[in-house]
């Protein structure tokens, strides 16, 4: 073809196949580079989780029901004991929960409210058998989860 014949459509022709073939390796380069962060990331993320299933089956802090829970926190937290309060919550809320606890000036009100429901749990008599969750909301939420220890935590309020 007479095109191909001129020096300069020739070279730009190959300049534009090396872009092109640049381009693509790069391409794939940072596909690469990206499939090995998100791999580095599930990695971390079940390493987590792992850790914090085992942290999870080895905690005795709880109650064989969430009632029994909710009494223990209010107890803890009526004793000043903010701590051990904080260990009546799933693992990964305690220390957030120690910190709210320790500078809350005026807990009366929580606690009020926390009665109120354990008098209901007491009242109503509920069946936790076969549940691994549960949650109360009047007259606030408080959500319960059942851990692989057999305890259960309080997983919001």
């Amino acid at each position: 073809m007479k095109i191909f014949k001129n020096k300069w459509v020739k070279s730009g022709v190959f300049a534009i196949i090396a872009l092109l073939a640049v381009l693509w390796i790069a391409g794939v380069i940072i596909l690469k580079r990206e499939d090995a962060r998100e791999s580095a990331e599930i990695e971390r993320a079940a390493e987590e989780f792992e850790r914090l299933r085992e942290m999870a089956k080895a905690d005795t802090y709880g109650g064989e029901t969430p009632r029994e829970t909710l009494q223990m926190f209010i107890d803890a937290v009526e004793a000043g004991d903010y701590e051990l309060a904080s260990k009546y919550f799933v693992v990964e809320k305690r220390e957030k929960w120690l910190n709210n606890l320790s500078t809350v000036k005026n807990i009366d009100f929580l606690i009020e409210d926390l009665i109120e429901v354990n008098q209901r749990l007491i009242h109503e008599n509920f069946s936790y058998e076969g549940e691994d969750s549960f949650v109360v909301t009047d007259p606030i939420l408080v959500e319960f989860i059942l851990y692989p220890s057999g305890n259960w935590k309080i997983n919001e309020i």
